[in-house]
């Protein structure tokens, strides 16, 4: 377990906020792989992403082709839903907030250079996601000149933060609302 009952919430909002940053740093945390959701009028949109960086005012990261349907989305409406589970501690974080889209920017410069060069050619397909294709071997076309002109940046800023401890028939469940610069901590029945 990641927290029990016997933890304050400003305990918890520490070890969630631990726990979230070890999923953007350590490749094989629980928490390195997250689904993220989308939606524009009545189409919702699931996918997983990588988890690529939390800063210290709790903003996420994650990178992904600016042709994708996910920006498409965000473009039009910038509320964003992410899931995280881990397994072994049995905890669930779901956030909810507003996506910034970054690119050709100071932002994606930084994280540009530091991608390694097969990480680079994720982000320069000569087809863009979603084409339709005859044979899968068709996907597999690149620039031969790698830049950065697709790579974008996603900065989700959280608005709020939901924190559920799996315990047996004792789940504990916590709300964490941003306001202003502070966050507002509550217990929630799970």
């Amino acid at each position: 377990m990641l927290f029990s009952i016997h933890n304050t919430l400003a305990e918890i909002f520490l070890q969630v906020k631990n726990e979230l940053e070890k999923g953007a740093s350590d490749p094989n945390h629980p928490f390195r792989f997250v689904s993220l959701a989308t939606h524009l009028k009545r189409e919702i949109e699931l996918r997983y992403v990588v988890f690529r960086k939390l800063d210290k005012d709790l903003n996420f990261y994650f990178f992904t082709d600016s042709r994708s349907g996910k920006v498409t989305h965000l473009l039009n409406n910038s509320e964003i839903a992410l899931l995280f589970y881990h397994q072994r501690e049995r905890v669930q974080i779901r956030v909810k907030g507003f996506a910034k889209i970054h690119q050709q920017d100071d932002l994606t410069s930084r994280f540009w250079s530091e991608l390694p060069g097969e990480s680079q050619k994720s982000y320069n397909s000569e087809l863009s996601p979603g084409s339709l294709i005859g044979s899968p071997e068709m996907a597999y076309q690149w620039k031969e000149e790698m830049d950065s002109a697709f790579f974008a940046v996603l900065k989700v800023e959280p608005v709020r933060i939901e924190a559920l401890q799996l315990n047996g028939l004792e789940h504990i469940r916590t709300s964490f609302l941003k306001k202003e610069e502070d966050w507002q901590m509550s217990w929630l029945a799970p």
